[in-house]
């Protein structure tokens, strides 16, 4: 593969960083930061990029704290010490990021614009559905705290042809002792083309009808469960390469046709992939997501039904439509109805009250237009 003929001089040029820092402030012009940096600031962006040119920046960095995700998974997130490194991260993703994407896979997703979940979860609807199928499904153990970054290096001196350019992003990397950081943007590029050999690996080596990567979930879905298991040998082998290990809930599954009620017999399971499970005749929620909405649902009940709406409610309830709308959920918006009356009622009464006013404006408007008609 020919590498990437980018140049450190278009990356760290002071146009472009003035143009990754006017990215970065939509979001952040009474941070911190932006207020500290822009006390000289055309000072600190030149300095910035002599820094770069000489090769003496050197990261501050990160600043960290828990987060739980809405797989219930307690993670560690960094954010840049200092608001420059931020912006020679943007500054790097906005020159190389076209180069990148034309070398991931088609069907691999997380972190590449226009691949999110929910372009993911359309692609394999059409493929899973009334398909009988086996599946193969894989998780990679703790990816972005095991990558490894002597791997990391040389993937990345393959990649790009300016050695300048190898050295910005080990200059980044090295900033922890040990893997990439979750909730920097370049750790999140590095990650995919960590694994963009495996990708490449498994479509040309073990050819499965389908394949998905979703950051470090990986789904191969194919007729025969013998291929699978095949592939299966196949991908455990290339991960030594890479030094990554596989998660022990490995496993090859033929796909049921739908989801069966307790004490209910069948052949298969669903795929339990981007916060749904799919089956052959339709979609769920994930059963931890409908129990973290439950409990969401419930403090939001405690409100009166005839209480004004408030952004909480309005905030919830576009997170679920957007959550709802990917899956079959006709039956569950019914018993949530049921069990949750005064945050619907809410709801209900606001959206009515919203339908009225635009009515009464509708009216007035077609009588101001007659109004006018007629004094013509």
């Amino acid at each position: 593969m020919n590498r990437i003929k980018v140049k450190y001089e278009e990356i760290i040029s002071v146009d472009n960083l003035i143009c990754a820092d006017m990215i970065i402030r939509t979001r952040n012009d009474y941070s911190y930061g932006v207020a500290e940096f822009d006390k000289d600031y055309y000072g600190n962006i030149y300095q910035l990029h002599l820094d770069l040119i000489n090769q003496t920046y050197i990261h501050s960095g990160y600043h960290t704290f828990h987060t739980t995700g809405s797989d219930n998974k307690r993670r560690l997130i960094h954010v840049c010490a200092n608001y420059r490194d931020r912006i020679v991260q943007k500054a790097l993703i906005i020159a190389t990021k076209p180069y990148l994407v034309n070398r991931f896979v088609g069907n691999t997703y997380s972190s590449i614009p226009g691949r999110g979940a929910h372009k993911a979860i359309k692609k394999i609807k059409q493929v899973v559905y009334h398909n009988p199928i086996n599946v193969l499904q894989l998780d990679i153990y703790h990816f972005f705290h095991e990558i490894d970054q002597a791997c990391m290096a040389n993937i990345l001196s393959s990649n790009f042809k300016d050695r300048h350019i190898v050295w910005l992003c080990e200059a980044m990397m090295i900033a922890v002792d040990k893997g990439l950081v979750l909730g920097a943007e370049d750790s999140q590029w590095h990650a995919n083309m960590y694994l963009t050999g495996i990708d490449h690996m498994i479509l040309k080596e073990c050819k499965p009808d389908h394949y998905f990567r979703y950051c470090d979930d990986l789904v191969l879905i194919d007729d025969s469960a013998d291929k699978l298991k095949q592939s299966m040998k196949n991908i455990e082998e290339y991960m030594t390469t890479i030094k990554m290990q596989l998660k022990p809930s490995k496993r090859i599954f033929k796909l049921a046709e739908k989801r069966r009620m307790k004490g209910e017999s069948g052949v298969g399971e669903g795929l339990d992939f981007l916060g749904y499970v799919f089956y052959q005749n339709h979609t769920d929620l994930r059963s931890s997501t409908k129990n973290r909405w439950r409990r969401r649902l419930h403090v939001l009940n405690r409100t009166p039904a005839d209480a004004e709406i408030s952004k909480q409610d309005i905030v919830a309830r576009g997170a679920l439509i957007g959550l709802l709308k990917h899956c079959n959920s006709k039956n569950l918006i019914k018993k949530w109805n049921n069990e949750y009356p005064n945050y619907f009622e809410r709801l209900r009464r606001a959206e009515a009250k919203k339908s009225a006013a635009a009515k009464q404006k509708k009216e007035q408007l077609e009588t101001l237009l007659e109004q006018t008609k007629r004094a013509s």
